[in-house]
């Protein structure tokens, strides 16, 4: 019982002399890792603003944050460890081996890395352009290593990874001053086609958001013969700010001015004809 005692004895007195042996390097290697981390930040915040200065985009300003971010910890922490006594080469090499891992098991994943390079080095938008990513639209907010936030006309926040934008076509609303609409509206065969090309024109001529010369002016054909209507193509230029409005409000505009002037806008509608069936049919039936 004695020996035993002796024995843990000795053991807690080898574990201490282990800690306070070592404890000086614990401690300075967690302040160098505590002030490292500011560090990393003050550096990240200040080329941050520097980079902002710069015609540099803001997506690609922050992508690159978050690479230096990554560098600047992983290099805080390999010097922590050597401060400590611990070699850093067989780590390094642990830490190499498993980014190569990971990237052979998470394929997926380190496509959409990629796609997330791909995205900042080409800019086929940028951060507060409209876009349409394969029937996704909406503001883009961040671009990040694995998604595209936007944020949509209705006020959600969609994330679309970076492997389907680049798989997908973009379509940019922001990246032209003006937009065309070609405002396609039906009359009936038996309306006056003169006169509802006319009203059209009024409605488009007096409209301040419609562009009037160049080759944005305004054009007004007839674009089809269709089944039950004449179609007629209001083709028109806006400012892209004034696009969706200008469109409402021509529609409404249209509607309310055919229904003053007896111009028809036909339907969909079905015709049923009954016919008299001779009295002496229908007793034979019978």
């Amino acid at each position: 019982m004695e020996f035993q005692t002796q024995n843990i004895n000795q053991y807690f007195q080898w574990i201490i002399s282990l800690i306070l042996e070592h404890l000086p390097s614990v401690i300075l290697a967690l302040i160098i890792f505590v002030i490292g981390l500011i560090l990393a930040k003050v550096v990240r915040s200040t080329t941050q603003k520097l980079l902002f200065k710069t015609k540099l985009d803001k997506a690609v300003t922050m992508f690159l944050m978050q690479i230096l971010h990554i560098f600047l910890v992983i290099f805080v922490i390999l010097i922590a460890l050597s401060e400590m006594g611990i070699s850093t080469t067989p780590l390094t090499a642990a830490i190499t081996a498993l980014i190569v891992g990971i990237g052979m098991s998470l394929r997926t994943s380190a496509n959409i890395v990629v796609s997330g390079i791909m995205i900042v080095s080409t800019r086929p938008f940028r951060i507060g352009e409209f876009v349409d990513m394969g029937g996704t639209t909406g503001t883009v907010e961040a671009i990040n290593f694995v998604f595209c936030t936007l944020r949509t006309t209705d006020g959600r926040e969609v994330k679309v990874p970076n492997s389907l934008v680049t798989s997908r076509i973009i379509t940019n609303f922001s990246n032209n001053e003006f937009r065309r609409n070609d405002f396609i509206i039906g009359i009936g065969y038996s309306s006056d086609l003169k006169k509802a090309k006319l009203l059209l024109q009024e409605l488009v001529t007096n409209n301040a958001n419609i562009i009037q010369e160049g080759d944005k002016a305004p054009i007004i054909r007839v674009d089809a013969l269709a089944d039950s209507s004449v179609n007629l193509l209001v083709r028109y230029w806006t400012k892209r700010a004034d696009f969706q409005e200008t469109k409402w409000a021509l529609t409404e505009q249209t509607k309310l001015c055919f229904d003053d002037n007896d111009i028809e806008i036909p339907f969909p509608q079905r015709s049923l004809h009954i016919e008299n069936i001779p009295a002496q049919l229908s007793i034979d039936k019978k």
